[in-house]
């Protein structure tokens, strides 16, 4: 499978960008996607990296608040990777990131290969409301930096506050949900 799914990278890698969001890449994209058994009614967002064999597809899937993404291709540990992850939450159309990890990265919740088929396992159900709960949390600390370590007291704190309630609210809503 890794052949197949590098073969793909190199041909998403070498089409062109027509547009900021890689959207005229989505057919050779749904390929991958549809390796993962992502739900065909799953809509591309964005192809936001494209290139040096590694390519990352957002995704999202109606109906659900989580936003999904997928990477593939060789990292630059020189290493092959194939998998899917959560990257933040959908309110209303925008997209509220986790925050950073301890690295400075964009956090990522990892999903097992066959998600779409079975759903959440109760540990990793629990894995993602904790570590949403986590987010909540790095976005609450953010706004209190700003307020009391930068004298600020405005609408960046509230925003960040608004983001933190927000992944408050979704980690409970996961924590809660049963599957199908």
């Amino acid at each position: 499978m890794n052949e197949k799914v590098l073969e793909i990278v190199d041909k998403i890698c070498s089409m062109p960008t027509l547009d900021c969001r890689g959207l005229n890449k989505s057919a050779e994209a749904r390929r991958l996607l549809d390796m993962k058994h992502v739900p065909a009614e799953a809509n591309i967002v964005e192809i936001p990296l494209c290139w040096d064999r590694q390519v990352v597809i957002n995704f999202e899937i109606p109906n659900d608040f989580l936003a999904y993404s997928l990477f593939a291709g060789i990292g630059t540990d020189k290493k092959y990777y194939f998998y899917m992850y959560i990257d933040g939450i959908w309110d209303e159309d925008e997209l509220l990131s986790l925050g950073d990890n301890e690295e400075g990265y964009d956090k990522e919740i990892k999903l097992n290969d066959d998600f779409f088929i079975v759903g959440f396992s109760d540990t990793e159900q629990q894995n993602v409301a904790k570590e949403l709960l986590s987010s909540a949390l790095f976005w609450d600390n953010c706004a209190v930096e700003f307020a009391q370590e930068l004298g600020r007291n405005d609408d960046v704190v509230i925003q960040h506050k608004k983001c933190a309630l927000r992944l408050r609210t979704a980690a409970d809503i996961i924590a809660n949900r049963k599957d199908d």
